[in-house]
């Protein structure tokens, strides 16, 4: 089974804290001052990701697709 291969006794526990953070009102508090800020960590991240060969192969994709909104590619 791959199931037990992708969510190992470590990504449990890293969602353990992402809940602690959720409950603890933390995610929200970084949340709101990352917005704040201009969401400087979620555009390097998007930046980041862009660059990624699936990312790359995927807007070629839908270059070729005509059926697909432009504002979905």
């Amino acid at each position: 089974m791959t199931g037990p291969r992708i969510v190992t006794e470590r990504t449990r526990e890293e969602m353990k804290r992402v809940l602690r953070d959720i409950q603890t009102g933390s995610f929200a508090r970084e949340f709101l001052l990352e917005n704040q800020v201009g969401q400087p960590r979620l555009q390097a991240q998007r930046r980041a990701t862009g660059e990624t060969l699936v990312s790359q192969v995927g807007r070629k994709l839908r270059k070729m697709m005509p059926f697909i909104a432009k504002d979905n590619a």
